[in-house]
């Protein structure tokens, strides 16, 4: 099936709610270390500082399952995106959009959370992290 790039993003619709997503986490997640140290410069801590380090937790599980579904994204293969008949954009260039897209979500993620990425690192045993593979793979490939 062949598709089409969306006509304003040049993405898909799924790789866009996963880029909303994680916007909506990095927002929240400046938001709470705005918050805890407005908080702690008042005298403040106990209960709240606990409120705070779980909505950090619960921020943190949410970019974790953001994370699976954003690695496990499937940029379209050649051929499967409709040439748009114009010279200066054509379909490569939407795969490729892709990819950015899909890469700087990634990036979010780990600047958030780095141990996000460290998770990888142990298990795939390679002294790349996923994301610098992944650049090393998209690059390689491109060429």
């Amino acid at each position: 099936m062949r598709k089409d790039p969306h006509p304003w993003s040049g993405i898909s619709p799924e790789l866009f709610i996963y880029l909303s997503a994680i916007g909506a986490i990095a927002r929240r997640f400046h938001s709470l270390g705005r918050d805890e140290s407005t908080y702690m410069a008042a005298g403040g801590g106990g209960s709240t500082a606990l409120q705070v380090q779980a909505q950090r937790n619960d921020l943190r599980s949410r970019a974790g399952r953001l994370k699976e579904l954003v690695s496990q994204y499937q940029v379209s293969p050649p051929g499967a995106v409709r040439e748009t008949g114009d010279a200066l954009a054509p379909a490569n260039h939407f795969r490729t959009l892709a990819r950015v897209y899909q890469l700087s979500a990634l990036l979010e993620l780990y600047r958030m959370f780095p141990e996000l990425d460290q998770q990888d690192d142990s298990a795939s045993g390679s002294w790349l992290s996923p994301h610098e593979a992944a650049l090393e793979e998209g690059v390689e490939h491109e060429h």
